[in-house]
């Protein structure tokens, strides 16, 4: 259906500005492809318009995928700096023992995530570390909780749960 709509888009449409809100559709979601959309209105006629009106309805799909994949990834990120305290409830622990234990659980996060999180936990006054030299390289940064942060682990937990009990009872058959 969705190939339907752009041969006929090919053959009908013949203005420039019409064509750049076809590739808008396929290539920005959204607010951008709909100021292209807005344009053809304005300059081009109502015929054009229906069509990318269709080709829009049509091509959602594709960005919907998109869309679930980013809220996952959001959702994902919502936990992250919950479940790297969680770790780091047992003891201290190196950035890559913080990994593997995130991949572990199934949570796959890479480096370059993790240790902006690290950052920002200390700067808060959550975490602490301490070097330690390694015999196969550099000197390595354990991270440990602090005082305020075993506190504000603790109500993160609590509203875990809070929350976690919320989307059970919402999402019951």
């Amino acid at each position: 259906m969705h190939l339907f709509f752009l041969d006929l888009v090919r053959l009908s449409v013949s203005s420039p500005r019409a064509l750049r809100a076809l590739r808008a559709f396929h290539y920005y979601p959204g607010y951008i492809a709909l100021i292209f959309l807005a344009s053809c209105f304005y300059f081009n006629s109502i015929l054009y318009c229906i069509v990318l009106v269709l080709i829009y309805i049509f091509a959602s799909p594709n960005h919907s995928r998109m869309d679930i994949e980013n809220a996952k990834a959001q959702m994902r990120k919502g936990i992250l700096e919950y479940c790297i305290l969680s770790v780091l409830k047992k003891g201290e622990a190196y950035p890559s023992d913080l990994l593997s234990a995130l991949k572990s659980a199934q949570l796959i996060v890479v480096e370059g995530t993790i240790y902006p999180i690290l950052t920002r936990l200390k700067n808060e006054g959550l975490l602490n570390y301490r070097w330690e030299e390694s015999t196969q390289g550099p000197p390595r940064k354990y991270y440990a909780l602090t005082p305020e942060g075993k506190l504000f682990l603790k109500e993160l937990s609590k509203t875990w749960n809070e929350l976690s009990n919320a989307v059970k009872e919402l999402t019951k058959p």
